[in-house]
């Protein structure tokens, strides 16, 4: 039997109207205490007495309220849910899991909140020249299996997100381009709070993505082997595969690179598109594997020597070589371009964020290429590629990467990104409010097109 979606709706956005006339309620006692004070001089205050005494406590009892509010919608949300369908235990969890599974069969949605990333601005001393990444994209299944169809992660919370560099290579045990850091949100509020939802009170500790690790597979593991590229046999970096072009004529060992001493020289001839591959889980390759339905993060550093290419340069993961995974979806496509124009004669490093679809082959291929082919007497350089999976947040929350550059991170170095939520979405956000869907990493399936079929107005 299908849950009662505009029974539960209406029940639920009636309790979540009651809750913000409480809160307008406190709101307005603050501010009428205020202007009353503004009536008595200094020596009068006291004939307001208990008044100004028992403003904080008339408050408290109001938090009473929205406790007994919460109550009612948890038990309404259960006993609804349970008495149409009935669940495995009888806690917000699998009352959560089984609506959204019944929502998704019935075709319901709830209007979306849209999730945006602000750029990254690094510490104004910083010594290291990397950057921060952060993502705000949803994976397909949620943690109850269900597939929501949410773009954004819809319970990340507005606040400025901060990584500072706690441990670098001085220490015995940290090595260049594996620098650690401290990444934190802003402080967390009570559910109930005036504040609330402003921060998530998450804080982790991850390492730079370093080049120099090979075959990973966990969070800030990089994935390849020899993305460092200072290993070649005869001009051609080991466990690479020269698909398209001639070592010693298209690729070579430069000798030179931008961290260490070698790097991927790629000359062209202006009739040929050079192209490498590596092919994941294999010896020949990279042991190192992929995640399925994960953020993920590619970055690498590149320039030319004297003429620009006059091509994209191209990164990507694919299924066969040539099948881009999530290729033409923003933010997912496993693929980073930097077109000719946008490359400069010095190191510059290039990052971009991705996914991985739920079917993964059995031996994924990285592929370096461009779109056309590269000019004649062009020299691209290419050092550093890492490909690895971003460093969870916390449940309901979304995902980081530290990125190293040419230069090495020192302890102090700081970035910050401001990620703003909407909340344009009402019921989303009240249901995170009154049910913790943060916690229990569940949202309910969002439309931000506008195609919503239960509207926040139920909140009345």
């Amino acid at each position: 039997m299908a849950v009662a979606h505009a029974t539960l709706f209406a029940r639920l956005g009636r309790l979540f109207d009651h809750f913000a006339s409480v809160k307008a309620y406190k709101n307005t006692l603050d501010t009428e205490i205020a202007d009353t004070v503004t009536n008595y001089s200094g020596a009068d205050l006291d004939m307001l007495g208990l008044l100004l005494q028992n403003n904080e406590s008339r408050k408290s009892d109001a938090n009473g309220v929205a406790g007994d509010l919460q109550a009612a919608a948890v038990k309404t949300l259960i006993d609804t849910v349970d008495d149409n369908y009935s669940i495995p235990r009888r806690n917000v969890y699998e009352a959560l899991s089984e609506l959204v599974r019944q929502m998704l069969a019935d075709s319901q949605t709830v209007e979306g909140s849209t999730v945006s990333v602000g750029s990254t601005s690094a510490g104004g001393s910083n010594v290291g020249n990397g950057t921060l990444v952060f993502s705000e994209m949803a994976p397909v299944l949620d943690r109850a299996k269900n597939r929501p169809g949410n773009l954004n992660v819809q319970t990340i919370k507005s606040e400025t997100i901060t990584a500072r560099c706690i441990d670098d290579s001085t220490s015995r045990t940290i090595p260049e381009g594996g620098e650690r850091f401290r990444v934190y949100g802003q402080r967390s509020e009570d559910r109930f709070h005036e504040d609330w939802p402003q921060g998530s009170g998450s804080a982790i500790i991850v390492s730079a993505s370093s080049p120099r690790v090979n075959g990973g597979r966990g969070p800030g593991k990089n994935i390849l082997h020899n993305g460092d590229f200072e290993e070649f046999t005869t001009n051609l970096p080991d466990h690479w595969t020269l698909a398209t072009g001639t070592a010693g004529t298209h690729v070579f060992a430069a000798g030179a690179g931008a961290t260490q001493s070698n790097a991927l020289k790629i000359v062209g001839d202006g009739s040929t598109n050079p192209k490498l591959t590596q092919t994941l889980r294999t010896t020949a390759g990279s042991l190192g594997q992929l995640n399925t339905d994960k953020p993920y993060t590619i970055s690498f550093l590149a320039k030319y020597a004297t003429a620009a290419p006059t091509a994209t340069l191209r990164v990507s993961v694919t299924s066969d070589g040539s099948t881009v995974y999530n290729a033409g979806t923003v933010n997912r496509a496993m693929q980073g371009t930097v077109t000719s124009a946008a490359m400069t004669t010095s190191y510059v490093l290039y990052s971009f964020k991705c996914f991985t679809p739920l079917a993964l082959a059995k031996n994924s291929v990285v592929v370096i290429d461009f779109s056309t082919n590269v000019a004649n007497t062009s020299e691209v350089y290419i050092d550093d590629l890492v490909i690895s999976q971003m460093h969870s947040m916390g449940p309901g929350l979304g995902s980081v990467q530290v990125l190293p550059g040419v230069t090495s991170y020192r302890a102090g170095d700081e970035f910050t990104a401001a990620i703003t939520n909407n909340y344009e979405g009402a019921l989303q956000l009240e249901f995170d409010r009154f049910f913790d869907s943060q916690r229990h990493d569940i949202a309910l399936p969002g439309d931000v097109g506008g195609g919503e079929t239960i509207l926040d107005s139920l909140i009345s």
